[in-house]
């Protein structure tokens, strides 16, 4: 925890306001929609007029658009609905966080401590108390998200520095990462890099297969739908 900075102060910083999804997102939701849902009829046309021409089975074509179709062309619209919905208030003495299908209320006594849980589209700020009930996650999709994060910083333990902490002082006390500080610190940096390249090679080979699966590949329809499968993550 801050002790620099009074809990009176940080709750000065977040009280009364609402934090809901950044503009940009919202956008992003409503182009995907529009972009996905035509898209999305246009594969399952082609679909049933293809299949039925060649006799297929009306049946197992019926069970696929129930259960695979209907679903992806539903995705758009709940995801629009989601990036407007979703806000997060804090009070005196509770998070109060509205998601898509349900509204989640917090104590501060129940929350021990937080930590930033990173994954490749964003990170989350996940607070944590004793159960999973009594744990909140919270989107860097959300607008101004810096703000609860320094309220946080004063309310609760940041487990992520005790950690980091933790582990800096592992390696300055293993010979094997070098003798002297400056070493140390310089071979931390150099294992970090190379993590970092070694992300954006999965990312460029993650969009080469896109780009085989477009255009080296004939069965069009089937491309399509999977690339807009593919494209779901980025957008929400």
């Amino acid at each position: 925890m801050n002790e620099e900075i009074s809990k009176e102060d940080a709750m000065n910083i977040v009280r009364g306001k609402t934090f809901t999804y950044k503009t940009k997102f919202k956008v992003i939701a409503i182009l995907a929609a529009l972009v996905l849902c035509p898209l999305f009829l246009w594969a399952i046309y082609n679909v049933w007029s293809n299949y039925l021409l060649k006799g297929g089975n009306i049946y197992v074509l019926a069970a696929l658009t129930i259960f695979v179709f209907i679903p992806m062309l539903f995705l758009g619209p709940v995801g629009v609905i989601d990036a407007f919905r979703r806000k997060i208030k804090i009070s005196e003495t509770e998070f109060f966080a509205r998601g898509l299908f349900k509204t989640k209320i917090i104590t501060f006594d129940k929350i021990k401590k937080f930590r930033i849980q990173e994954h490749q589209y964003g990170y989350e700020l996940l607070l944590l108390g004793a159960n999973e009930s009594e744990q909140l996650k919270i989107s860097s999709y959300i607008g101004n998200i810096d703000l609860i994060f320094y309220f946080c910083s004063v309310y609760f333990e940041n487990l992520d520095a005790t950690e980091l902490e933790h582990e800096r002082q592992t390696i300055l006390n293993d010979p094997s990462y070098g003798y002297t500080v400056e070493q140390k610190e310089e071979n931390i940096q150099k294992v970090k890099k190379i993590a970092k390249i070694g992300s954006i090679l999965g990312y460029g080979i993650w969009g080469l297969w896109i780009a085989s699966q477009l255009f080296l590949k004939q069965a069009v329809i089937f491309n399509l739908v999977v690339y807009g499968i593919l494209l779901i993550p980025l957008f929400y």
